[in-house]
């Protein structure tokens, strides 16, 4: 190949390259932006935080059962698990509560800072709820609620 054809071949190469490029770029979706990839990243750590932070809080309601016979109430809430004032009278003297169950109330806290609902669902069985950013019912994204149900 003379030199006359590398040059034509290159400059062939560099054009054809760089339209291909230019329609890549042109047609790409909002959604590839670089910056969603790195917030969609930060979120989903969020959401298996919260995630881990649940299954902790739910092993902590697993023991106050064991030692107290019965899940919280919905009017106990998670404060029973790391203070025993939160607790029925007559229960305590009784002697059943063993805790703390958690350390403190930073325990039973979300990644954005709210504190994670509890709802006792049955006699055996209870959900908990990350609210997410918004700190309401429903909502997307970092809104968006992250629930975990446990059957005893």
């Amino acid at each position: 190949m003379s030199v006359p054809h590398r040059i034509a071949f290159s400059i062939t190469t560099l054009v054809l390259g760089t339209s291909l490029g230019l329609v890549a770029l042109t047609g790409c979706d909002e959604s590839l932006d670089p910056t969603d990839a790195v917030i969609d990243s930060r979120q989903s750590g969020r959401n298996i935080a919260n995630a881990m932070d649940m299954k902790s809080i739910a092993d902590a309601i697993r023991m106050f059962e064991l030692n107290c016979e019965r899940l919280p109430t919905n009017a106990e809430g998670l404060n029973v698990l790391f203070s025993e004032d939160a607790i029925d009278q007559s229960e305590r003297i009784r002697g059943m509560w063993s805790g703390p169950y958690l350390t403190s109330r930073e325990a039973i806290m979300d990644t954005y800072g709210n504190e994670i609902v509890y709802q006792r669902t049955g006699d055996r069985s209870f959900k908990l709820i990350s609210l997410g950013m918004d700190n309401a019912p429903g909502g997307v994204g970092k809104s968006q609620d992250i629930e975990r149900e446990e059957h005893l």
